[in-house]
Parts: C-alpha cells; sequence; structure tokens
C-alpha cells in the first residue's frame, strides 16, 4: 500500500495504517540531484534516499495504535565516496494506526464471547441464589410449620390433662365424683377417681407414653409388670413379665368429646399363673371403640 504526497500537501498530510501491516509514503523533495533525508519517527532515525524522480519512499509500519507524527529533513549521510548531500527542506506527516479488520473481528468475538460468558455466570450466580432463597424460605417455613405442629400437640395434650373425663359413660357427679383423668405425673399416665378421690396408683412396676400424634390426636401406651406383686412374682419366677397391655387411641372431635380405639390389648392368662405358667392373651377390648365426654 502506498500514499504519495506533495510538496505542498506534506506539511497537512495524514495517512492511516492498520496495526500489524506496512505502508510506503511517497515524500517528494525539491531538488533536481540525488539527496538525502533523514526521517525521524519517535527516537528512531532512518534515511531515505531521494532519487532524481524527486521522491523518497518510506516504509512505515504500524506496531501501536494510536496516532504519531513523523519529521523528515535534509541532512547528509556519510558513506565514504558514497556519501550523499542533504535535500532541501523538511516537513512532518500523521500517521495513524488502526486495528485490522481481522483483529477487529476477532475483538469483537471475543467481546461476544465474553459477553456471553458473563451473561451465563451471572445467570448461574441468579440461579444459585434463587435455589438458596428457595431452600432458605422452605427451611424458615418448615421451622414454623414444626413449631406450630408441636405447639398444636402441647395444647392438646395440656387440654385433655385439664379435664376430667366420663367412665363409662356414667356421671362424674356419681357418689361425689366418678371419672378418669391424664397427666404425665401419674405412674401410668391415667388414673380413676370414685367417691371423688383418685383410686390408689398400681403398685407394679410400670411404664407409660402419652404421645400427641397431631393437634387432635394421642396415643396412651400402658405396661404394668409382675414386679411389685410378691403373688405374681413367685408364681411365674419373675419380677419382669408383662401383666398387662394397652394401647389407647384418643381423637379429640370437639372440646367435649374424645374418640377413643383400642389399638392393642394384652393381658397375662392369671389362671395358668397360678400354675406357674406364664401366658400373655389378647384381651377382649382389641379394637373396641367408644366415646369419652368431657365432665361438666
Amino acid at each position: 500500500m502506498g500514499v504519495a504526497l506533495t510538496a505542498s500537501q506534506w506539511l497537512h498530510a495524514a495517512a492511516t495504517v492498520e496495526k500489524g501491516k506496512t505502508i510506503s509514503v511517497e515524500i517528494p523533495v525539491d531538488t533536481e540531484n540525488v539527496c538525502n533525508i533523514e526521517v525521524v519517527r519517535g527516537g528512531e532515525k532512518t534515511n531515505v534516499r531521494v532519487e532524481s524522480n524527486k521522491k523518497g519512499v518510506y516504509q512505515f509500519a504500524g506496531r501501536e495504535l494510536g496516532e504519531e507524527t513523523i519529521r523528515w529533513e535534509g541532512k547528509i549521510k556519510f558513506r565514504g565516496l558514497k556519501s550523499l548531500g542533504p535535500c532541501r527542506g523538511d516537513g512532518a506527516i500523521k500517521v495513524v494506526t488502526t486495528e485490522s479488520a481481522e483483529a477487529k473481528a476477532a475483538a469483537e468475538e471475543k467481546a461476544l464471547a465474553e459477553a456471553r460468558e458473563a451473561a451465563e455466570v451471572e445467570a448461574a450466580a441468579e440461579a444459585r441464589a434463587a435455589e438458596e432463597a428457595k431452600a432458605v424460605a422452605e427451611a424458615k417455613a418448615a421451622k414454623v410449620a414444626r413449631a406450630e405442629e408441636e405447639k398444636a400437640k402441647n395444647d392438646l395434650l395440656n387440654y385433655v390433662f385439664s379435664k376430667k373425663w366420663e367412665v363409662a359413660g356414667l356421671p362424674c357427679t356419681l357418689k361425689g365424683g366418678a371419672y378418669q383423668i391424664f397427666s404425665n405425673r401419674l405412674k401410668v399416665g391415667w388414673n380413676m377417681a370414685a367417691g371423688g378421690k383418685l383410686l390408689k396408683e398400681t403398685g407394679n412396676k410400670a411404664r407409660f407414653s402419652l404421645q400427641a400424634l397431631d393437634g387432635k390426636t394421642f396415643r396412651h401406651v400402658m405396661s404394668i409388670y409382675s414386679g411389685g406383686n410378691k403373688l405374681v412374682t413367685r408364681a411365674i419366677g419373675s419380677s419382669n413379665a408383662r401383666v398387662s397391655y394397652t394401647v389407647d387411641q384418643y381423637t379429640l372431635i370437639d372440646k367435649s368429646t374424645l374418640r377413643k380405639t383400642r389399638l392393642d390389648h394384652r393381658r397375662m392368662n392369671f389362671d395358668l399363673m397360678m400354675k406357674g405358667v406364664y401366658r400373655e392373651d389378647r384381651g377382649s377390648e382389641w379394637g373396641k371403640v367408644s366415646t369419652v365426654k368431657a365432665c361438666r
């Protein structure tokens, strides 16, 4: 690629070259003899021979992006017998180095790729943030739900514990008071009252649990063992034999009504026990469903 300049244009001329490429700049000189000019580009100096056709050619390679000013003036080139005298005059030219079409295309493609990658990274980050926020919200909701469930269970047991309940449909006021109560402080979690007084709790070794299943239903499990009863312990030779086992499930139908379902009922066979034989039989109330009313 070449750029030709006339003497009158020289001081005002400008050229453009793509980075990595070279252009030929023709420098016209007012001379009739072969002479020399020195072209200065930054700290770089180059001698250019001007032939009798009054043109000197300087090869300009685009190196760094931006604008540069190249200056020239006539100067002697010392080479012994081949020395050249200086051309008359001086001048300057501005050269702008730009990106090549290929470099621009590559830069645009790189920018697009980086933009796509950045968008993907941002989208992934947003997705992770959304998932994390969802997980936090779900965990919070689950915690609240568990707390509400536990409160409902505790409220149910506290309500049941606070009330007196009928026994077998009998009036709670019968003979001064006949009712049943539930409490974690009782030996088997449950007891009856007759004549207005709670019955003496069993002297046998016993275990129980009162567990709320939800805000409406609780389960009472009761096991009574031979330990504490000398007659039974001597008869079967063990203080750990189970004498009675019941599993009752209660559902609060309304504020004054419980539905009772006997899920399990087992009893030791006392006739065989008197012969020194231990056997646990299925109780007669297994599967029985009944209604228990709160005392007024």
